[in-house]
């Protein structure tokens, strides 16, 4: 398992990835700037908080602890198509219409067919 501080950098370096700072994760997830302050003085958020960063950045819980190897598991087209569709529903902090949001869904899975050589 991670110290605090190696989970505050993990928190910072997916956030750097996604292209998204950490005061605005902080904002969406109704968190102030204490709690980044909390991990590096070494104390650990509780698993409330934990869940909803990881569900906001869109890794496990496990993956911010350190508890896993790779933030993200997708072992088929499936897989991907269920992991946007929790990513897109599965988080209130999304601004995403509804259209929005089925118009991402159809071309995640359009993408997923023409890979699989349905779409010829």
């Amino acid at each position: 398992m991670r110290t605090p501080n190696e989970i505050r950098e993990n928190i910072i370096d997916l956030l750097k990835k996604r292209h998204v700072s950490v005061n605005k994760m902080l904002t969406d997830c109704g968190y102030n700037t204490s709690l980044v302050n909390d991990l590096k003085k070494g104390q650990m958020p509780s698993a409330d908080k934990i869940s909803n960063i990881a569900k906001y950045i869109g890794v496990s819980s496990d993956y911010l602890l350190g508890n896993e190897n790779e933030d993200i598991k997708l072992n088929s087209e499936e897989d991907f198509i269920n992991k946007l569709r929790q990513t897109l529903y599965g988080n209130d902090s999304h601004k995403l219409s509804e259209p929005d949001k089925e118009h991402i869904l159809g071309i995640a899975e359009m993408l997923s067919k023409i890979k699989s050589g349905e779409n010829k």
